[in-house]
């Protein structure tokens, strides 16, 4: 391999249809710090769910629900940054 085609290309020279559009995760850094102040205030509900797990499906698959709301709303958080 030679020094040329080892060397990464700029952004400014990759096409647009191969860069990541932010964008279209958060339209801005204003509401990522939306999202980001949604989540702070959604992690002391998880326990609500405390000792609560195994009385019922019904309890267990809202705690699940729970858990998989607030993953995605991170994954997009942290992917976006």
């Amino acid at each position: 391999m030679t020094q040329s085609s080892s060397k990464l290309p700029l952004r400014s020279e990759i096409p647009d249809e191969y860069k990541w559009r932010l964008e279209d995760i958060f339209e801005n850094d204003e509401k990522w710090e939306e999202e980001y102040q949604n989540i702070k205030q959604m992690i002391p509900e998880i326990s609500r769910f405390k000792g609560k797990l195994g009385r019922s499906a019904e309890d267990l698959l809202k705690a699940l629900k729970f858990q998989d709301q607030l993953l995605y709303k991170l994954d997009k958080l942290y992917t976006y940054a």
